[in-house]
């Protein structure tokens, strides 16, 4: 949910931003590796 929030914020935010994609992007991949190691660590558990 939280990077669903960062995605929004940083898609409609009126102000052009440098690195703001890139920003949401790293944020985005951190949280998508940290859903991948919850769940293998859940399935091994």
């Amino acid at each position: 949910m939280g990077t669903g929030i960062v995605a929004n914020a940083a898609a409609t935010l009126p102000l052009h931003v440098v690195g703001l994609r890139v920003c949401a992007t790293i944020i985005w991949v951190i949280a998508s590796i940290a859903l991948i190691a919850v769940s293998f660590a859940f399935s091994a558990h």
